[in-house]
């Protein structure tokens, strides 16, 4: 994993994730911020200088991202997301190794209490991921998302600097 660098530009341009990817996440892939010339990210301006958001890589190359968000200093909490972009580059451990490098860096350098995550429950895959991790899932939200009018609860996972020790 490493920050964005400025050659990321022409880069991020040409990264289309899988279609499958966009169902994990619950995106529509019409809608999504992946779609339009090198807008892929929320905000370029933001990920170039946010020292919490990296690039997965694979071979030098851009297979996904990996961040923190939704900072709560009084509660020492944040938000985090993974994605690996393309199917091909599912189930290496990647987003495993990913995963703990992120919380690593969250206890130990931004000193966070407790970090989490939003998966929605069909997300099988990343759910084991997380928990493979120390992650607990502590509650749902029902119904969050619908598609083809079938709804998905989202489940909250959490994992806190205490259990993080143990592992």
């Amino acid at each position: 994993m490493r920050v964005f660098q400025i050659e990321d530009y022409s880069k991020l341009k040409q990264i289309k994730p899988s279609s499958e990817f966009f169902h994990f996440v619950g995106e529509n892939e019409t809608d999504s911020k992946f779609n339009s010339e090198g807008k892929q990210f929320t905000s370029l301006k933001e990920v170039d200088r946010n020292p919490n958001y990296w690039f997965i890589l694979l071979n030098d190359e851009i297979i996904g991202n990996a961040f923190f968000h939704d900072f709560n200093m009084a509660k020492q909490s944040a938000k985090i997301a993974i994605g690996i972009f393309e199917k091909q580059n599912w189930g290496k451990s990647l987003e495993t190794e990913s995963l703990l490098l992120l919380v690593n860096h969250g206890f130990n350098n931004l000193n966070l209490e407790t970090i989490y995550h939003t998966v929605l429950e069909y997300n099988v895959r990343a759910i084991k991921c997380y928990e493979k991790c120390g992650f607990k899932q502590i509650s749902r939200i029902a119904a969050s998302y619908c598609i083809d009018g079938k709804c998905f609860d989202d489940i909250i996972m959490s994992l806190d600097k205490l259990e993080y020790q143990k592992i």
